[in-house]
């Protein structure tokens, strides 16, 4: 029997302002993925970033950053998706306008939108 595993969606505010250019959405999601922990301090340590695979309501993929816990009563402990959208977004529009995201993003090593396709969650937990 496969464990659980509980993920809560982030999504930045950042697919319209990189042209849906999936190679620059998946640099800019990892970066993301690594800074976002140091400033949602609201959510418990002990939860794991990941990419994900999610769907808009048509069933169209689309990558996402997914807070993920095998614990119920710590996913319980973070923000809804909605809390979390406003927070992500004020976030990264203070902290990371599209031209610093631009600059950051251009070393990052990360895996194809295909690859993510294919395994769903990245890295796996």
């Amino acid at each position: 029997m496969e464990k659980e595993y509980y993920l809560e969606i982030i999504e930045p505010p950042i697919y319209s302002a990189l042209n849906w250019e999936m190679s620059l959405i998946m640099k800019t999601l990892e970066y993301l993925r690594q800074k976002l922990p140091d400033y949602l301090t609201e959510i418990p340590s002990s939860t794991n970033y990941h990419l994900v695979v999610f769907y808009d309501k048509f069933q169209n993929p689309y990558p996402v950053i997914g807070v993920g816990s095998s614990d119920r009563n710590v996913m319980e402990e973070i923000p809804n998706f909605n809390d979390l959208f406003d927070r992500v977004n004020d976030i990264v529009e203070k902290e990371f306008p599209l031209e610093k995201l631009k600059k950051e993003i251009e070393n990052i090593q990360v895996l194809s939108w295909e690859k993510l396709l294919e395994v769903s969650i990245y890295p796996n937990y």
